[in-house]
C-alpha cells in the first residue's frame, strides 16, 4: 500500500507536501459529553497533483473514506462490532468511473489547486461514543483516510478524541423552550477542560467567556435559537433541528 502523504498537525495547522493530496482532520479539542450527538468533525481534502480525481460528496465515509482509531486493539474492537469499518479499496473502480452509483453518490472532479471539505460531525461519534462504556476508555488517537487511487489512500494528521463520562442534561439548566410544534428544547451550561459551553440536547452551540450571560430566543415559527450575550459578542444562531451553528 503506498502512503502518498502522511499530515504533520498539532492543534489545527496542517503541513502541505507539493504534488501530493494533503487530508487534514478537525476534531474538537476539547472533551465531547456523553451521548453528544452532533460535534464539529471534518476532513478537508485538497488536491496538491496536476490531474483532477473523482471524490464522494454523499455517503463518504466507507466508500472513499475511512476513519482509523488507535490502538489497533480497539479498532479491532470497533470493526467487530461494526461500529467502524475496517479501510478498503473496493470502492474505488466506481468512484473513478461514470455509472448509476456515482449518480446516486454525487461525485464530482477535484481539480488541481481545488479542496474539498466533508462534514461528518454528526456520522462519526455516536457509533464510536458507544465503545466507550465497553473498553473502558475515555480517550483515543484517531486519523482519516482517503481513497485516491486504486490501492493508494492520502492519510490526514492524527488527533486524541477525548471524551467525559458526563452527559449533556448533568449541565446547569440555563434555558427551557419550545419550537416547530411544541418541541421542547433545554440549553445546558458545562464546562470542559476549563472553558464554558452552552449544548442543547441535539448538539454544541458555542463556547462562551467567563463572566458573560447568555440570553435565549426561540425566533418565532423557526427551527431557529438565537443566544445573545451580555458582552455585546456577535449573536449566535443555532438550528435546533440540525443541530449546527448557522453560520
Amino acid at each position: 500500500m503506498k502512503r502518498i502523504l502522511v499530515g504533520i498537525l498539532t492543534g489545527w495547522a496542517c503541513h502541505a507536501h507539493g504534488g501530493d493530496f494533503t487530508v487534514q482532520l478537525f476534531t474538537p479539542p476539547d472533551r465531547i459529553l456523553e451521548k453528544e450527538y452532533t460535534v464539529d468533525i471534518r476532513v478537508a481534502i485538497s488536491n496538491g497533483t496536476d490531474s483532477a480525481i473523482q471524490i464522494v460528496e454523499k455517503s463518504v465515509r466507507n466508500s472513499q473514506l475511512f476513519f482509523t482509531i488507535i490502538p489497533q486493539d480497539l479498532m479491532d474492537h470497533a470493526v467487530y462490532e461494526k461500529r467502524l469499518h475496517a479501510p478498503n479499496t473496493n470502492f474505488w473502480e466506481k468512484i473513478s468511473t461514470t455509472n448509476a452509483w456515482t449518480e446516486i453518490y454525487k461525485t464530482r472532479a477535484l481539480a488541481p489547486g481545488q479542496t474539498h471539505e466533508w462534514d461528518l460531525g454528526d456520522f462519526v461519534f455516536p457509533p464510536v461514543q458507544s465503545l466507550i462504556d465497553v473498553a473502558e476508555i475515555t480517550q483515543f488517537d484517531m486519523y482519516a483516510q482517503v481513497l485516491v487511487g486504486s490501492n493508494q489512500w492520502a492519510y490526514s494528521n492524527t488527533n486524541t478524541v477525548r471524551f467525559s463520562r458526563t452527559e449533556v442534561p448533568d449541565g446547569i439548566l440555563r434555558f427551557t423552550g419550545t419550537y416547530r410544534t411544541n418541541r421542547p428544547v433545554n440549553v445546558y451550561e458545562h464546562t470542559t477542560d476549563g472553558d464554558r459551553f452552552l449544548l442543547c440536547t441535539v448538539g454544541r452551540i458555542c463556547k462562551i467567556g467567563d463572566g458573560v450571560v447568555p440570553s435565549f430566543e426561540v425566533e418565532a415559527g423557526t427551527d431557529i435559537l438565537k443566544v445573545t450575550f451580555s458582552d455585546n459578542s456577535p449573536p449566535v444562531r443555532f438550528n435546533i433541528w440540525e443541530g449546527k451553528v448557522i453560520p
